[in-house]
C-alpha cells in the first residue's frame, strides 16, 4: 500500500498544497509549529474519517475558511484509489472514496490502512486504560468494518443509558438499553479478545528481539466482566448480559454504568511485573516500539500488504539503537516522518525530503 499524492485545501494552516510522495521514505522537516504534524493529521483523516488529536472536526478548518478538504491518492493491491474528506464549518462532513459517497465512517475506514506513531503514544504504557482501548479500536476498525459499527452503536446506547441513570430513570427502560449493550458490547469484547490474542503472539517475538532476549513481554485482555470459556461471540454477549443484570442495582445506586467494554483495559507486563508503574523509560520505549511494529506485522499478515507508517517527531522519543531497529524493520513500507532537522533520520535509505515553513512545503 502506497500513497503517491496528498492534497490539502484550507486545512489547518495550509491554504492549498499538493505533495507528491515517494513510495519509500518521506521526511518533512522544519521548525516547530510550521505544519508538519498537520500533514500526518490530513492523511489520518483520509484514512480514519477523524483526527488523532481528539478535537472537533471544525478545528481542522483553516481560520476564516468556510470548509477544508483533504484528498489522498493511493495504491492498494495494485489498484489506484482516492479517499477524500470535506469538512464544512457548518453541517456534516462528507466522505468520498473513488467518487462514491460514504454514509458512515465504517464504510471508509480500512480502505487506506495506517499505523501512527507519535510522542503521545508513550501513554500506551504509562497512561490510563482509555489510551489502550483507543489503540485497540483504531487497529481493529481498520481490519473489521463491522467492529467500528458495533463500537459506534455501543457508545451511542451507553450515552443514553448513562443519561437515564443520572436522571433516576425506570428499570424497564434500563433493561432495554442493557439488552442492546449486551449485543453490541459483547461483539466489541469478542473482537478485542481475538485481536489481542493474535497481536500478543507477534509481540512476544518482536519484544524479545528488540530487547536482545533479555525480556519477555506479556499482554492480557482485562475485561470488566468474567470472561466466558467458550470462544464464540455469542458467549461474550451472554456473559455481558448476565453481568449487566447482576450489576443493575449497583448501577442504579451509582447512577452510572459500571460494566462493559468502556471499562476494559490491556495488561502489559515484563516478566511478572506490570509495565505501568514498574517499567523504566527505556523499557516503556521498547514496549511501545514492539506494539507499533507488531501492529504493522498483523496488518500485513491479515491483508497481504504493508500499511502506511506515519511517524511524528519520534527522533526525540527513541534513541539511536531503537531508531535503527525501527527503520531496519521497515523494508517495503512507505514511511512518512516529521522532524525538526532531516539529519535526525540517519538511515541508509533513499528518501524524499520536504522543508515545511509557515504552511508551505518546499522540496
Amino acid at each position: 500500500m502506497v500513497i503517491d499524492k496528498l492534497f490539502v485545501q484550507q486545512f489547518r494552516n495550509y491554504e492549498s498544497q499538493l505533495v507528491n510522495l515517494s513510495p519509500e521514505l518521506n521526511i518533512f522537516y522544519g521548525d516547530n509549529a510550521q505544519g508538519k504534524t498537520n500533514l500526518l493529521e490530513a492523511i489520518y483523516l483520509a484514512a480514519m474519517a477523524g483526527t488523532f488529536k481528539n478535537v472537533p472536526d471544525r478545528q481542522m478548518i483553516r481560520i476564516g475558511s468556510p470548509a477544508a478538504r483533504v484528498r489522498v491518492r493511493y495504491q492498494a493491491r495494485g489498484v489506484q484509489h482516492i479517499n477524500e474528506v470535506f469538512l464544512p464549518a457548518a453541517g456534516r462532513k462528507k466522505m468520498i472514496c473513488d467518487g462514491l459517497d460514504m454514509k458512515k465512517a465504517s464504510e471508509l475506514v480500512g480502505r487506506l490502512r495506517i499505523v501512527l506513531f507519535t510522542p503521545a503514544d508513550m501513554e500506551l504504557v504509562s497512561g490510563g486504560p482509555a489510551v489502550r482501548r483507543r489503540f485497540m479500536d483504531q487497529s481493529i476498525s481498520q481490519l473489521r468494518p463491522r467492529y467500528l459499527y458495533a463500537l459506534s452503536r455501543y457508545q451511542k446506547v451507553l450515552e443514553q443509558k448513562n443519561r437515564l441513570l443520572k436522571t433516576g430513570g425506570g428499570e424497564s427502560l434500563l433493561d432495554v438499553w442493557n439488552e442492546e449493550l449486551a449485543m453490541t458490547g459483547g461483539m466489541v469484547m469478542w473482537y478485542r479478545k481475538s485481536f489481542l490474542a493474535r497481536l500478543s503472539k507477534i509481540a512476544v517475538d518482536r519484544h524479545r528481539e528488540i530487547s536482545g532476549g533479555a525480556e519477555t513481554l506479556h499482554m492480557e485482555y482485562l475485561a470488566s466482566i468474567p470472561m466466558p470459556t467458550e470462544p464464540e461471540m455469542s458467549a461474550f454477549q451472554t456473559a455481558l448480559a448476565k453481568e449487566l443484570a447482576a450489576q443493575k442495582t449497583r448501577e442504579l445506586a451509582a447512577r452510572t454504568s459500571l460494566v462493559g467494554p468502556h471499562r476494559d483495559d490491556v495488561g502489559l507486563a515484563i516478566g511478572t511485573l506490570a509495565a505501568r508503574g514498574y517499567a523504566s523509560q527505556g523499557q516503556q520505549r521498547t514496549i511501545l516500539l514492539t506494539l507499533k511494529l507488531s501492529q504493522m506485522d498483523l496488518f500485513r499478515e491479515e491483508t497481504g500488504e504493508n500499511p502506511i507508517l506515519l511517524l511524528d517527531d519520534i527522533a526525540g522519543e527513541l534513541d539511536v539503537h531503537r531508531l535503527q531497529y525501527l527503520f531496519g524493520a521497515l523494508k517495503g513500507v512507505q514511511v512518512i516522518v516529521t522532524c525538526t532537522a532531516k539529519e535526525q533520520i540517519q538511515i541508509n535509505r533513499g528518501a524524499a525530503a520536504f522543508r515545511v515553513a509557515g504552511g508551505r512545503i518546499e522540496e
